[in-house]
Parts: structure tokens; sequence; C-alpha cells
């Protein structure tokens, strides 16, 4: 009966998702704010914020699986669909993205990280958790 029980509570836990992070379905880029292009991840924070270095400010741009993001030097404008912060319920990979721009994939995401990109994630009900 006790084996029973567990196996129903690990069930019950499984389906309510308990424990789940979100998919991490978004690319981070660091963008130069005054310039509006792309730039070198190493210019924007490691931990998914804003830096300033150099007069420019630089913060990290996410892009959804299914759009395409720029290659280093590339122009904003030319790449919409962008957010500034991870929607509610899903992930991103901050940095690590292939610095020839390309096209947000479940691959590309799991390539970023390869390439040292770092995850976070937001929960449904709110707040950001290291991934």
């Amino acid at each position: 009966m006790v084996v029973a029980s567990g196996t129903a509570l690990f069930a019950a836990a499984v389906l309510s998702g308990c424990g789940s992070q979100p998919q991490k379905d978004h690319q981070g880029v660091c963008v130069n704010q005054t310039t509006q292009t792309r730039v070198d991840d190493d210019q924007c924070d490691h931990n998914g914020g804003s830096s300033s270095h150099g007069g420019g400010i630089f913060l990290w741009r996410l892009f959804p699986r299914g759009t395409s993001f720029p290659a280093v030097g590339g122009k904003m404008s030319s790449y919409p669909g962008s957010v500034s912060s991870i929607p509610s319920g899903h992930g991103a990979v901050y940095g690590g993205g292939d610095t020839a721009g390309g096209t947000v994939t479940k691959q590309s995401t799991k390539s970023a990280l390869s390439r040292g990109g770092f995850g976070k994630t937001s929960r449904a009900h709110g707040g950001s958790v290291g991934g």
C-alpha cells in the first residue's frame, strides 16, 4: 500500500508540473542601445541585466523561438520581435548565440548553452530563477 500511494503522489506531481522548468525558448543577444546594433555578448551583464561600458548602454534583447536574430554588428531594426524581459512561464539563454546570426530553434538554444550562454527562466507566478 505504501508503494501504491507513493506512486500516486509521484504521478500527481508529474502531471501538475511540480518542479518542472519552463523551456528556454528565447535567445538573448547583447545590444548597444545607442547604436541599436548587436555587440559581443561580453559587453552585457552576465546576470541578465544591463551594463555600461565605453560610454554605451548594453542590454540583452530576447528573441522567441521561430524568429531571427542579427549577426554581431547587425542592426536591430532589421530583426523585429525581440523583447526586453522573459515572458512569464518561459525561459531564455543569454549569450552564446551564433555570432553570424540565425533563427531561434530548440537546437540553437541548446547549442548556445554549450557555447557559454547561460539560462534563466520566469515562472508563471512571477520571479526569475537561474536555470
